[in-house]
């Protein structure tokens, strides 16, 4: 496929399969060859997906779109705000997990496992994204999570009830410091 313009056309499904890894392999490099140039490809974009049945047919469009004259200062601002608010929206969803949790200890029950999984699944997006300053308070707080985990899994109530504590002083130690 040409660097910019369209295709149309029949090919074999491994051709097409091969014009879709390539383009994958485009957007996991970051950058969109274009006229001759490289385009930076920010870490998130517009993205629509399309899957439909029409007419006995399986239709299937892809689209996304991002700029492709950004200046390098200009994207690497805009990547830089952009991870700011997922950071925002993962340390949000984190205390809305975490608050779930707290309720079923105030309630003298263990949660339900998928609540405990929502809240392990976020506390590893946020060890990923978290500050590289926070480095020891992030592999403590890991370590209690992964106590957390251990102790549902074998349905100890007083030891979950334990790392529930301690992570919430913990978050509130971190936030004091850090804010």
């Amino acid at each position: 496929m040409e660097e910019s313009g369209k295709f149309a056309g029949g090919l074999s499904r491994l051709e097409l399969a091969e014009q879709l890894e390539a383009l994958a392999s485009r957007l996991r490099a970051g950058a969109w060859p274009l006229k001759g140039r490289d385009c930076r490809v920010p870490e998130r974009l517009e993205a629509e997906i399309k899957i439909k049945e029409k007419y006995a047919e399986v239709k299937v469009k892809v689209s996304f779109h991002f700029p492709a004259a950004a200046a390098p200062a200009q994207a690497a601002a805009a990547d830089q705000q952009q991870q700011s608010n997922s950071f925002k929206e993962v340390k949000k969803q984190l205390g809305r997990a975490f608050g779930e949790l707290l309720r079923a200890v105030n309630l003298e029950v263990l949660p339900q496992e998928e609540a405990l999984e929502r809240f392990l699944n976020l506390t590893q997006e946020f060890a990923r994204s978290a500050e590289p300053a926070w480095a020891d308070e992030v592999q403590d707080f890991l370590a209690h999570s992964d106590n957390l985990g251990q102790a549902f899994q074998q349905r100890q109530f007083e030891r979950f009830h334990q790392e529930v504590r301690e992570l919430q002083n913990r978050m509130q130690v971190c936030h004091r410091e850090f804010k």
